[in-house]
């Protein structure tokens, strides 16, 4: 009776404690530790408006939809119950988002299983716990795919579409390099909407930039009333102009860096098997070939996998080497991992599925303790 009138299934329930769980077993992962970077975000949480009239030119005080949400917490609840409420919403938001579009594209089980093997990796749980901007920019871009993929299968909820453009716009407000992960929205909605078979491809756009449009707008204003620029991205694209030209101090051309690479495991077993898939599928021309929604999990994997890579290897840049750059690889691997389960856990018995439930809750989340 509580979870109808929350408007909670069981499997979301589920997620909704896992991060209890979680913090039930190890706490250490939604605090951040003694990172720069992150310790920057935490001042700007705590003294927001001063640091924006000072500081104009900073590109950290740009990135305003990581600095609001943390500066609303830190100043209506105290400290510590400021850092939970934060990151348990933005580890609900990216959660619940993911599990909203993997239902959508495989069904309630096969989603449940991948979301609970993104909720408890640890190159999740540290985006979502610390103050750094790539576990917002994770959170919004989830909720974006997630809109987009619904608005593109149910014609008669625009709004869907006005939401996602507002998600977008904030992902590419926690960081401008965040603007590439636009492409798998587009990739998403043209895939699910072949031809603008449901939903016209120009009122759609319409409705889009409506909401990013809005959102763009609306953190101007706030940035302007706070003291700062009207244009609050100004110093993230000139930062990024002075930047990019120059030789890249955090790149490692020896590439030593792997053998500890842990943050890459994950990512690279689930795209190799996305790439087998996608050559056995193309190379046998089967008679069931991969359905739209799978290939739609691999080749989101394999467009930020292989943008990822090819900057690392053949530019200067370092986002392989570090995981803080590369982590929105984790929730596109679970994605395709989710793409992987379906045909597999769809015919099993009730019994069955939910003892694969509790052995993946138990092999994932006990070696977090």
């Amino acid at each position: 009776d509580l979870l109808r009138r929350l408007h909670l299934s069981p499997e979301q329930a589920l997620l909704v404690a896992l991060p209890l769980l979680l913090l039930a077993l190890n706490s250490r992962w939604i605090w951040s530790g003694p990172h720069r970077d992150a310790w920057l975000y935490y001042g700007y949480f705590q003294n927001g408006v001063d640091y924006l009239r000072r500081f104009p030119d900073l590109y950290y005080g740009s990135r305003l939809s990581v600095i609001l949400p943390g500066w609303l917490a830190h100043h209506l609840l105290p400290v510590a119950a400021a850092n939970l409420a934060l990151h348990l919403g933005l580890y609900w938001l990216a959660l619940l988002s993911f599990n909203s579009l993997a239902r959508e594209l495989f069904g309630r089980r096969a989603a449940l299983l991948a979301s609970i093997a993104l909720g408890c990796q640890t190159f999740f749980l540290i985006p979502m716990g610390w103050n750094y901007v790539d576990g917002f920019g994770i959170a919004y871009f989830l909720l974006a795919l997630a809109a987009v993929t619904h608005a593109a299968r149910s014609p008669g909820r625009p709004w869907l579409l006005t939401l996602a453009g507002a998600a977008a716009c904030a992902m590419a407000a926690a960081n401008i390099f965040y603007a590439v992960y636009s492409v798998p929205l587009a990739l998403a909605f043209l895939m699910l909407n072949p031809g603008g078979a449901r939903r016209a491809l120009l009122p759609a756009l319409g409705w889009f930039l409506v909401g990013g449009v809005g959102t763009f707008l609306l953190l101007g204003l706030l940035s302007a009333a706070a003291g700062g620029p009207w244009f609050f991205l100004e110093a993230s694209v000139h930062y990024a102009g002075a930047a990019l030209p120059k030789a890249n101090p955090f790149r490692d051309p020896s590439y030593r860096w792997l053998r500890g690479a842990h943050h890459l495991v994950f990512p690279a077993a689930i795209t190799a098997g996305s790439c087998f898939l996608l050559l056995r599928a193309g190379w046998r021309r089967t008679r069931k070939p991969l359905s739209r929604e799978s290939l739609l999990a691999h080749l989101s994997l394999l467009l930020v996998v292989g943008g990822i890579t090819s900057g690392q290897v053949f530019g200067d840049r370092s986002q392989l080497q570090h995981f803080y750059y590369s982590s929105f690889m984790t929730p596109l691997a679970a994605l395709a991992l989710a793409a992987f389960l379906a045909p597999w856990v769809s015919p099993l018995g009730r019994r069955a599925f939910g003892t694969c439930v509790v052995v993946a809750l138990c092999a994932m989340a006990i070696p977090l303790a």
